[in-house]
This record gives C-alpha cells, structure tokens and sequence, in this order.
C-alpha cells in the first residue's frame, strides 16, 4: 500500500479514536493517537490478517503489551472490517464488546487479553483485565501474608501506616470510587486483625469490608424500616481475620451475611464461613460478586448490576430471609 493512502487511513483512526474517547469520557488519548501510525502500517501494509477467516492458524498475531493504547486498535480493526464502525461508539459502555482494555472473550481479531492493573469492578470502565475480583482468594493462601481493604479515607490513611510499621508482607486493596466517610470519630482505631462494629443489631450480622461497609450501612437502614435489626461490622482485614468478632456474631444474632467486592470464591465470605463453620454457630450468606468476570462500564452501573449497591444488598437480604 502508498505511503498516502497509508497516511489517509491513519488520520481516519485518530478521528474515530477522539470520538470514542470523547463519547466515552474515559481513556488514555495520547498512547492511542502516538500508536495510531504503528498499528495502521502492521494492519494494512505487513501482518497477514484477513477479518473473513479470523481463526487462520497461519496468520500473523499482534500482542497489544501497552493496554491502554487499545482504543486506536479498535478503530483499526473496524477499519480492516473485523466489526462495524458503529460499534466504535460503545467503547467503554456497559454490554460492549470493546472493553477499556483488551479482551479477547468480546473483541473480534484480539489475540491476547492484556493491561492487568486494579481489584474490584469499582474500577469501573478499564474492564475485566482491571478488575481482578479473586485477589482476596489468591493472597490468603500466601503463608503470612496480610490481607487489607479498608472502608474509606480514614482507614486506608491508617491502613498504610500500620503496613508500614508491620514486620512482614501486607496485601492492601484500595476502591477507586469515592466512598462516604465513616470513620471520622476520635475513638477509631485502626488494628490489623481487629474487625469494627459499626451497628449493633441482634436479627442478623452483616460483615462488609471495602467500598461496600458504606453500602451495608445503609442496607441496613433499609432493613430496620422493616423492623430488622441488623449488626454491621466492618472487616477490614480479611487475614488475619478476627475470629473471636465474628464468632461473637454469630452467637448473638444466629445468621451472617457477607458483603465484598470481590468473587464469593475464596474471600471475605469463604474466610467467615470457615470460621462459623468450625464452631458450628451459624449459617454464612454470601453476597458478592459471582463466578463471572468483569466488564467495561461506570463503576455505579456495576455495583448495581451485581447487586452490590444498598439497595441490592437488601434485596439480596430480605430474599434470604424469606427462604
């Protein structure tokens, strides 16, 4: 192919590659428009490609190692046919196929999934390979290894200082959303291993941590109008975990719903239950996210699809309850 008409097509990804950034209020501009040369000569002038036989075991592959450049790349391969140029407008929106960053489950001619970065779906609009929901289950199983997510500002100021201090490794988990302050009162304490009581109840216990100790607070608002008298504490460290919190808990008010942002494989709920389970105290209600992965869309939108907002939580509860 000529030099201009190389030029030409590599100005029309620039255009379509603002377009999408700018429709979807979220993105990295600059990585995107300096690789927009790149990607347009290996897709039009040098890798053996063809969108009509897309799974060719012969064709030449692209590894995209800079993930965030991607939104120049989708545009590419728009232009190259693998997907219609209409779709270029999704970029980022929930129930597209081109996510925040590379994905090879929803992306037409992606050979590699990359940009792995971030814990939680609050991360919101970068996608799966951002939102890495199994990190509690992965760094519980490292043998002394510390595992934090704290609630909000307070406590991850307080968090960081007391990993500071601590004589060994400590895994700390951080949301990207803002999140209430609900910390803010002069007899907090922050103590690694220590769980917080936020509310007392006696009906139930809901144990929260992260982002979603403000969203158990206000579930359990919701459940008081009820006339259900929900406890809610606050488990910020999810190894070591406080023990002697939870199996208190569980004597006092007989069921334990837990609430993470993260797989209800292998986290916070799977580290309660182990707990109640061994003593034989109560049953253990997991809320969290299911054994799916991420996808791009505003970290609001997710929380509410998977039913992680108050309002979900106490749906999620109130079904439980009337089982």
């Amino acid at each position: 192919m000529e030099k201009l008409e190389l030029e030409k097509i590599a100005n029309n990804i620039r255009k379509e590659t603002i377009s999408m950034i700018y429709n979807a209020k979220s993105g990295h501009p600059g990585g995107a428009l300096s690789a927009t040369d790149i990607f347009t000569y290996l897709y039009f002038n040098e890798m053996n490609v063809d969108p009509k036989d897309e799974k060719n075991p012969d064709r030449d592959r692209f590894v995209l190692s800079k993930g965030h450049t991607v939104p120049a790349l989708y545009a590419v391969l728009a232009e190259k046919g693998y997907f219609s140029k209409d779709i270029l407008m999704t970029h980022r929106k929930m129930g597209t196929i081109l996510q925040g960053h590379p994905d090879i489950k929803k992306t037409p001619g992606l050979d590699m999934s990359t940009g792995s970065l971030g814990q939680g779906i609050s991360v919101g609009q970068d996608g799966a390979t951002h939102q890495c929901n199994e990190d509690f289950a992965l760094m519980r199983t490292i043998p002394g290894m510390v595992v934090i997510c704290p609630s909000d500002d307070v406590e991850a100021r307080a968090a960081v200082k007391a990993a500071y201090e601590y004589k060994g490794p400590v895994y700390m988990r951080f949301g990207r959303v803002a999140v209430p302050v609900i910390n803010d009162n002069p007899d907090y304490k922050f103590e690694i291993g220590k769980g917080v009581t936020l509310k007392d109840g006696n009906d139930l216990t809901i144990i929260a941590n992260g982002i979603l100790v403000s969203e158990a607070l206000q579930a359990a608002e919701m459940l008081a109008k009820d006339g259900i008298n929900a406890r809610v504490i606050n488990i910020h460290t999810i190894k070591p975990l406080d023990k002697d919190l939870v199996i208190k808990a569980a004597k006092e008010t007989g069921k334990i719903v837990t609430v993470e942002e993260h797989s209800v494989i292998g986290g916070l709920g799977s580290a309660v239950a182990d707990v109640v389970s061994e003593e034989n105290l109560a049953p253990v209600h997991k809320i969290g996210v299911q054994d799916v992965f991420g996808e791009s869309a505003l970290a609001e939108e997710l929380l509410e699809k998977h039913g992680l907002d108050a309002k979900g939580i106490y749906n999620n509860i109130k079904d439980y309850l009337n089982k």
